[in-house]
């Protein structure tokens, strides 16, 4: 049997353990501090995907999101299945004496699938905790009793010998320092019950009656997250403290023999021949022998690879190949034969790929325009956004795809308007969120690549053809108004009044005046040092996403004779951007989100303690949002890594724990043109 457990992605601030008791700490700014950024929640992959194996069966289970799928070694999909409505896969085990797939669903409860069947799964049970809060991360059966990892309500130990009613048996609570564990991964062996509690550390708990289990003791590893089983050794990663090492010959008693110490993040672990093969999140895998569990930390890595990150792992019982998911490119499997040089064999494209969002009356529409092998992955999502404290909680509540490759949308009422690429203008009627349908389309002989609707106009970016001018009074037959065309490759556009200003590649800005709609007319141009895309006016200046040459900002007050005003440098290659308030956000590629303060638009200054380094690459981005507490949001396309929101002004408060959970929510502000 094979299980995969939740897998948090990122460093977490972690409390000093003694013996399981806690330090206090807060996560609070300083009343003249710059506010720090920190993450607000993620679709699909936060905190974690999972993989379990049928070997007999040559088949893979990906947790992906809100779903599960059902693949072939060679990744060939066999199905899939919406597991959760409310929820997200955060651990899985698969049982495969009677084709049982175990999901705990985070703050769903757990869900029990039966696979016999690869190509119609089916639900063949579930069980709710009480306490609609409780979250359940992380799932182990043996012998008919299923134990989950239950978040700060500890351990639950349920009967499922009856799998359309599981039975709970014993609810426990895990000690903690002021009464504070989060029990994040669980596993079981023999009578004994592992506990990771990322606060604390392991707990051991005899479970010889599952109704009455017996604690036995905790061993202090603060950042316990991720458990496996090798023999008579239990190894744990500690997010950021190392891998421990722990002998549990005594059951009741183990020892930690070692930590295998690196500079990065443990995300998982898994254990075959005694080689240890770690995840580190974006920084990828290591492979590390372990034969030595004493003195592990002397080991040099056999080998390592980075090219994409590791959030969990499947072993091969052919001890040749690795299955392993990744909060940036899906599911891949790695060949592992020669450690030293290990490549990839295989991707599976998981359905996450942002590259544009908008946000409108409490829901995120994202664009996915990587067709590869299965264009009917791509398209526009709906994403309902539901709020808690500090945080976003992203639920898939829809999804259409497009016949072209998306790369820009904008919504407006009902209506999603997309730029498709080679396939132009798509209009998607959103009345019913679950199933949006098009309802309209209008070819372009460009490359569609950017949009703007301002009333019955749809403004388009259509490549090396310029920009096109639709009306969209009729959504069902959209008709062409005019075209113009611009010295260079129109990629993005904004309107303003009657103007449009055009990120034109290499050709700068264009400013079109688009007073006539019938015959649009370029009544200025600047030209900018990078490739400029991105743009986004506000009063008397346009601010420029110029490429690998930064954001560049520009007085537009005289539309015929813009003025260069300055150029402020970012770290990664500016794609797009957003300005709210007094702060430009700039999608910075490689480099996340870039923030720069243009209170004097003469006198930008980068914040670099405001920026956030994502794991994917930040295409387009969309700023300010608030929560009941000003809470600033902003919610970035990263590319394979899907949609990321960020809480930019922390509410202080004096003690706030970050579990890493995938939790949270904002109230977000009704925007009837959220671009403008």
């Amino acid at each position: 049997m094979m299980k995969s457990m939740i897998f948090v992605i990122r460093p977490i601030c972690f409390i000093f353990v003694v013996l399981l008791s806690l330090a206090n700490v807060a996560l609070s700014v300083e009343p003249n501090q710059q506010p720090t950024p920190i993450f607000a929640g993620q679709w699909p992959y936060h905190p974690g995907k999972g993989i379990a194996m049928d070997i007999n069966r040559d088949l893979l289970f990906l947790g992906d999101g809100d779903r599960i799928d059902v693949l072939d070694s060679e990744f060939n999909q066999i199905s899939t299945t919406t597991i959760t409505e409310t929820g997200l896969v955060s651990g899985l085990f698969y049982s495969a004496s009677d084709h049982l797939l175990y999901v705990a669903c985070k703050n769903n409860g757990l869900w029990i699938m039966d696979v016999s069947n690869p190509e119609h799964p089916f639900k063949a049970g579930a069980y709710f905790p009480e306490a609609s809060a409780t979250e359940i991360n992380g799932v182990f059966v043996e012998g008919g009793i299923a134990y989950l990892a239950g978040g700060v309500d500890g351990l639950f130990i349920l009967d499922v010998t009856d799998t359309a009613n599981p039975k709970v048996l014993s609810r426990s609570r895990l000690p903690g320092g002021f009464g504070i564990s989060y029990a994040i991964d669980i596993i079981a062996s023999g009578k004994f019950a592992y506990v990771a509690d990322l606060y604390n550390g392991i707990h051991v708990v005899d479970a010889t009656d599952p109704a009455k289990p017996v604690y036995k003791k905790g061993i202090a590893l603060p950042g316990a997250s991720n458990i496996t089983l090798s023999m008579n050794y239990l190894f744990a990663t500690l997010q950021g403290n190392g891998m421990g090492i722990i002998n549990i010959t005594t059951p009741a008693s183990p020892v930690v023999d070692s930590v295998y110490k690196t500079d990065d993040v443990e995300t998982v672990v898994r254990v075959a021949d005694n080689l240890a093969y770690i995840g580190y999140g974006p920084a990828g895998l290591r492979v590390v022998d372990v034969t030595d569990k004493t003195d592990s930390d002397r080991n040099p890595p056999l080998g390592t690879y980075t090219d994409s990150g590791c959030t969990s792992i499947g072993l091969s019982d052919d001890e040749a190949s690795l299955y392993m998911t990744t909060n940036q490119a899906g599911l891949e499997k790695i060949d592992i034969s020669d450690k030293a040089d290990m490549k990839p064999l295989l991707f599976y494209d998981t359905p996450a790929d942002a590259v544009a969002v908008d946000i409108s009356n409490g829901y995120a529409f994202i664009l996915d325009d990587n067709t590869g092998s299965s264009p009917e992955k791509e398209g526009l999502r709906i994403l309902q956004m539901s709020p808690f404290k500090e945080s976003v909680q992203l639920f898939l509540k829809g999804f259409c795809a497009t016949p072209g490759e998306a790369t820009d949308v904008m919504i407006s009422g009902d209506f999603a308007f997309v730029a498709d690429g080679e396939m132009g203008l798509q209009i998607i009627d959103m009345t019913d969120k679950i199933a949006p349908a098009i309802i309209g389309s209008f070819d372009t002989p460009g490359f569609a690549s950017g949009i703007y609707v301002s009333g019955n106009y749809a403004y388009i970016a259509d490549g090396d053809m310029g920009m096109m001018i639709v009306d969209i009074t009729n959504k069902q037959a959209p008709v062409k108004i005019a075209s113009i065309d611009t010295p260079g490759v129109a990629s993005k556009v904004a309107v303003a009044g009657n103007f449009a200003f055009i990120g034109d590649g290499d050709a700068g800005l264009q400013i079109v005046d688009v007073t006539s709609k019938i015959t649009p007319v370029i009544s200025g141009a600047i030209d900018t040092p990078g490739f400029a895309s991105g743009v986004f006016v506000s009063g008397d200046y346009a601010y420029i996403a110029d490429g690998d040459m930064g954001m560049m900002i520009v007085n537009i007050m005289d539309k015929e004779n813009p003025i260069r005003v300055t150029s402020v440098d970012t770290p990664g290659f500016a794609v797009n951007i957003s300005v709210i308030g007094n702060y430009a956000y700039v999608a910075d590629g490689e480099k996340g989100v870039c923030v720069i303060n243009v209170t004097v638009p003469e006198q930008p200054v980068r914040e670099d303690s405001m920026a956030y380094d994502a794991d994917g690459f930040a295409f387009d981005i969309s700023s300010g949002y608030t929560s009941e507490g000003e809470a600033l949001f902003t919610f970035l396309a990263d590319g394979p890594a899907g949609l990321i929101a960020i809480n930019l002004i922390p509410e202080e408060k004096d003690n706030v724990v970050d579990p890493g959970g995938s939790g949270g929510g904002c109230f977000i502000r009704t925007a009837s043109e959220s671009k403008q």
